[in-house]
This record gives C-alpha cells, structure tokens and sequence, in this order.
C-alpha cells in the first residue's frame, strides 16, 4: 500500500480565512483574499477550497514540500469546476509535480482546457510533451475525484490518471524533467492568472504506486482530557479545552507549556465512519515564545497506555501545524478500523 504523506479536508480553517493556508501548506501561490474557505464542502459537513481569490481577480495554489524526495507520488483531491474558464488551451494545472533543480518547468502535471478535459505532460527545457490525454469533458457543477499517478525516470516512468476509480489514460516511458528523478514540492489549484475555478477538497498524498480511490477525509477533535495531563493548562479550567477548538485560530490563547516540558494526551469523539481507512494524520498547532534554547515536539498516538510518536519537529517563533501519518495501527502494525481509531488517545510531547 502507499504510504500516506499529507492530507487535508479544509474542515478545521476558519471561514474567508485564507491566510491560514500558511500554517499547514508551504506555498501559498497568489491567494490574498478572503473567499477561499467556503462553508459546506463535498458531504455538506465541513468547509473546502475555492481555488479562485476575488479580492486579486486572480487564481491561485496550494503546495507542499516533501524531504526526503519521493520518485513515485500519487495526489488525489476531490474537484468540482464552476464553468469560468479561460480560452487559453490546457493552461490552467489542476495538479503539478515539481522539484527543487528546477522550479519554473515542473517534472509533471495536469492540466484542462476550456471545455475541462484533461491531460498530463512533462516538461524538458521549455518544451511540453504530452503524456496522456483524454476525450472526456467533465461537468460543471458536479463532484469528481481525480487522482494522478507520477513515477519519475528516464526510461521507466509512468503517469496514470484515473476519474472517479476509473483510470482515463496512462503513460510509460519518459516522465522526467532534464536529468533529475526528484520530486519534493507538490502543487494543487489552479494556474495563476487564467480563469479556471473550482471547489476543491479531500486532497491526499502519498508515496508508492497503490490509488487509495475517492477518498472522504474527515476530522475529529478532543472532547476530554486524556490518561496523561503533565502540561500546565493556560486560560482553561481543563487541558483538554486549550486544545479543543475545531479550527485554528491565532488570535486565541491556547497554548500551555510555558517553559516546561512534558506529555498531553486527549480523548477524541468517535470517527464515526464506516468503510476502510487509510490512514490517519495527527496535527498540532505549536511555537516557540521564549527566544532561547531548544524546543522539539511530536505528535503521539497513546494506546494501551503506551505512547507511539511522530517525527521530531523544532519549534520555532513561526506558528506552524506539526503533522504525522499512521498508515496503520501501530501497536500491532496492522490495517484500521474504525473501532481501532477510537480506542486511541491523541496529543503531543514537548521535549
């Protein structure tokens, strides 16, 4: 199975907040305005992206970056276009695959025209090379997952689009930009300065060559404090409470360290969904405020009483989501369940 890198469903920003996107993403790609977190999102229970900024009249993208670089990724997002469009043919780069030799021509991407159908090239030099293509005009108006599959090499690559489960074209041959096998910045949205708008949400990304399919991400918070609360709660009666909000918001004090260290770990409400999963991703929000010494933290998942962390993440003065990604359950290296996820405690060492 691939192994999970990055996920996000949009549910924990605030509203018309689009500065958030900072926090967690690490590109923020021509998005200034206030009209790209929209209530409502694919199943009606939380929030998505709209990948169009009023405030600039302009379009715009989300990326993240990836160490170690990864050769084979996969991205999937759930799209949904509103019907503006450009007359610019196959201008507007739904996804795109990039890496740091060279950030203007990107090793792979998608793109549609202005009727939405898509395809995938490659770029060497200034030239595009056209690795996939497909006679399929998607709607306006309506819900599709739209996942694409990029193994970079010269000889051996391979790009693999599929719509709804259902894969439209693939590609084997030469996939990579002028010498280079990297992949390590990952860009979804829409092209900048062309007229394609959409809904976006459920975005994943993965390494390895296993599609996950449609894929619904949903998040779920704490709701009581856990088996271990040596963390000093500020403006809080109870630990669980200075973490609790369902979306980031900096202008509220919910941080508790204060110059020590330590461990929380939080009940969380069910998951309540069916079905198979994944994966699951941790996230805490976190800074450094004192300006000397060291400060580490981790995401940690308690079961049993025994605590299982994440990578390490050095704080800094920046607010920043700190992230980790279960692809299975780690106290038996086996698939979750939804029963399985909620046995967990979820929270975070300071060290």
């Amino acid at each position: 199975m691939s192994s999970l890198l990055f996920m996000d469903g949009f549910d924990h920003y605030e509203a018309s907040e689009a500065d958030d996107f900072l926090v967690k993403w690490d590109f923020v790609n021509n998005l200034t305005g206030d009209e790209s977190i929209i209530p409502g999102g694919r199943f009606g229970d939380g929030q998505c992206w709209y990948s169009y900024d009023a405030a600039a009249a302009s379009t715009g993208q989300l990326g993240k970056t990836f160490t170690p670089m990864d050769r084979v990724v996969i991205v999937g997002m759930a799209i949904k276009f509103t019907g503006l469009y450009s007359s610019v043919a196959y201008s507007q780069g739904m996804i795109i695959i990039n890496n740091s030799v060279n950030m203007v021509y990107p090793q792979m991407s998608l793109l549609f025209n202005s009727s939405r159908v898509p395809r995938a090239y490659r770029k060497t030099g200034a030239l595009s090379y056209s690795l996939m293509f497909s006679g399929e005009a998607l709607d306006t108006s309506t819900w599709y997952y739209i996942e694409m599959l990029a193994r970079l090499h010269n000889t051996n690559g391979k790009c693999e689009v599929r719509i709804d489960g259902e894969s439209i074209g693939t590609y084997e041959g030469d996939t990579r930009y002028d010498g280079s096998d990297q992949t390590n910045d990952i860009y979804i949205g829409c092209q900048r300065n062309n007229g394609d708008h959409a809904w976006i949400d459920d975005v994943y990304m993965a390494s390895g060559e296993d599609f996950y399919g449609d894929s619904r991400i949903d998040c779920i918070y704490p709701v009581a404090s856990g088996e271990v609360t040596e963390l000093t709660a500020v403006g809080a009666p109870d630990n669980f409470e200075c973490v609790s909000g369902e979306q980031f918001n900096d202008d509220v004090s919910g941080e508790w360290v204060q110059g020590a260290y330590g461990t929380d770990s939080y009940i969380f409400g069910n998951c309540g969904v069916s079905g198979e999963i994944y994966g699951i991703q941790l996230a805490h929000i976190s800074n450094r405020t004192e300006p000397t010494g060291t400060l580490k933290s981790k995401n940690i998942l308690r079961k049993g009483s025994v605590n299982y962390s994440g990578e390490t993440h050095d704080e800094t003065d920046d607010i920043e989501y700190k992230t980790a990604c279960f692809d299975k359950d780690p106290s038996d290296d086996n698939s979750w369940s939804p029963a399985k996820v909620d046995a967990c405690e979820f929270g975070v060492e300071f060290e």
